[in-house]
């Protein structure tokens, strides 16, 4: 990632300087600047982060206690400049945030950008990036309106050559399955500087070995020993089967330990030896064939549009399951697409092999898509009062019954047949109104839930005298 500077046409720029300007002639702003960048994600370029942070801080902060942004703020203590300045700070409101492609380029004067995120074009009035950038490139700027056109906030800053095809690809994935892309610079900032926790990949076998230990401690798995899941491992030929079942004895504290557990367990696996494989690991295997960072990254992006397309829950065996996976893949691997150039990821991948000297033509890669049950500590003691209320129920307790649901919804709060179960015991109490509420609950959870609409208009035609004597005669 490099940076890439530009004028924006001076007069532009005039604009943008008074609102850094305001900022550090503002002490309250100035105090919540210092404070913000103190916490934004280090680069190892200083001069981008400064530019990063500031672009950041005027366009996407919000101002403690005033839940508004530095540019607003500027708007609104300069009431009195003259209308068509005001408009101009005004339309800066309007500002887009994303990752472009560079569509056209005139020399000295005009880019085209393409946004990745709603592939809306945007022409751009800027000289000096003009003589640095070229066609197909892809860069993160904030594009900014200006007039009759846009200019760019604070320059761009450049992704390398090798990254662009795997953008490309990313965005379209993105667009359809319509999720939204957008990033502020602080989050894009966090991707470039990397995580400072050491990634499982990046462990040795000793230090891998204890942190699954220790998480197996905290997901109440003290009995499942480390020489088991080894032993394991090496009687089977991908990792799946075991790992599920142990993670379906486990209770996790949280999803993000139940996913950190499922990474440590995966790089144990691609880094112990194997007998299969004749004493080597599948990490020491995949050495033997030099991969670029294309292939590596095209991979990864495979790998992701499997996962989001294949329910494994649909299929009865694994056999059905790996047949859809193979065709699947053959199928992403030879779709040709305009993010890049028109070729299929096989051909980018085998003619960066080509570059790099590797000859072979298969493109190996194991994906598991096998169903892993993952169950936390809060969905356990979610189930224990769900089952309690029903036992109270029984006993008829029903105010007691409320209680165990009311703090099943402090947990989790979308299950419509507790809420529509809360609302049948609310009315046995003859308690209406709150009967009313959960039922109405329960359906905008869930509108086709018969036993609820069943009770709501059953509820909302008695007194609360005629629930009681209802609840009475059972």
């Amino acid at each position: 990632m490099s940076g890439m500077s530009g004028d924006s046409q001076g007069v532009g720029n005039i604009h943008l300087a008074k609102l850094v300007q305001f900022v550090f002639d503002t002490p309250r702003l100035r105090r919540e600047f210092e404070t913000a960048r103190a916490g934004f994600p280090s680069l190892p370029t200083g001069n981008m982060a400064e530019a990063m942070v500031m672009d950041w801080f005027i366009f996407d902060y919000k101002l403690k206690g005033l839940d508004k942004t530095p540019l607003e703020y500027f708007i609104d203590s300069n009431r009195d400049m003259p209308a068509a300045e005001q408009k101009i700070y005004e339309a800066l409101r309007m500002n887009i945030y994303s990752i472009f492609e560079v569509r056209a380029i005139k020399v000295g004067k005009e880019i085209i950008l393409r946004d990745l995120a709603t592939e809306k074009e945007y022409w751009v009035w800027e000289k000096m990036a003009t003589k640095s950038l070229r066609k197909g490139q892809c860069i993160f700027a904030r594009v900014i309106p200006f007039r009759d056109h846009y200019i760019l906030a604070g320059g761009g800053h450049l992704f390398p050559d090798e990254a662009i095809y795997t953008i490309k690809l990313r965005y379209k994935m993105m667009r359809d399955r319509k999720v939204d892309m957008r990033l502020s610079p602080k989050q894009m900032a966090e991707i470039f500087s990397g995580s400072k926790d050491e990634k499982p990949e990046e462990m040795d076998l000793e230090t891998l070995e204890e942190r699954i230990r220790e998480k197996l401690e905290e997901a109440g798995l003290s009995d499942t020993t480390l020489i088991e899941i080894l032993d394991k491992f090496n009687k089977v030929n991908e990792p799946s089967d075991v790992i599920r079942e142990i993670t379906q004895k486990a209770v996790f504290p949280d999803y993000k330990d139940a996913d950190q557990l499922l990474d440590l367990l995966n790089a144990l696996w691609n880094k112990m030896p194997h007998e299969s494989m004749g004493g080597l690991s599948p990490e020491e295997r995949r050495k033997q064939f030099v991969r670029g960072p294309q292939e590596q990254d095209m991979l990864k992006e495979m790998a992701a549009h499997l996962e989001a397309m294949i329910n494994p829950n649909r299929y009865r065996s694994r056999k059905d399951i790996n047949n859809v996976i193979a065709i699947a893949q053959k199928e992403w691997l030879d779709t040709k697409s305009p993010e890049l150039d028109g070729k299929s990821p096989r051909e980018v991948i085998l003619e960066e092999r080509q570059r790099l000297g590797n000859q072979e033509k298969e493109i190996l890669i194991t994906v598991s898509a096998r169903p892993i049950s993952i169950t936390t500590r809060k969905q356990k003691e979610a189930k224990e009062l769900y089952h309690a209320a029903l036992e109270l129920i029984k006993d008829g307790c029903y105010a007691d019954a409320i209680e165990k649901y009311k703090r099943y919804i402090e947990l989790s709060d979308k299950n419509h047949v507790v809420w529509g179960n809360m609302g049948a015991m609310y009315a046995r109490l003859g308690n209406v109104k709150e009967a009313l509420r959960c039922l109405h609950r329960s359906l905008s959870l869930k509108p086709d839930y018969k036993i609820a609409r069943k009770n709501l208009e059953l509820y909302g035609r008695k007194t609360k005298a005629e629930l009681k004597k209802m609840a009475k005669d059972g």
